[in-house]
């Protein structure tokens, strides 16, 4: 948890493109399409 916590905005935005299966980090802001997925694969709760 202390890692989700520390990280830094380049670090999670690695993360969540590593997780969209995008290129490259730096392709703008996750679209609400990217954000269903991301809450499919954990969801809360």
């Amino acid at each position: 948890a202390d890692q989700f916590w520390n990280a830094t905005p380049a670090e999670m935005e690695a993360v969540v493109s590593a997780m969209l299966e995008r290129k490259a980090a730096g392709e703008g802001p996750p679209s609400r399409p990217d954000i269903a997925k991301l809450q499919e694969m954990f969801p809360d709760g």
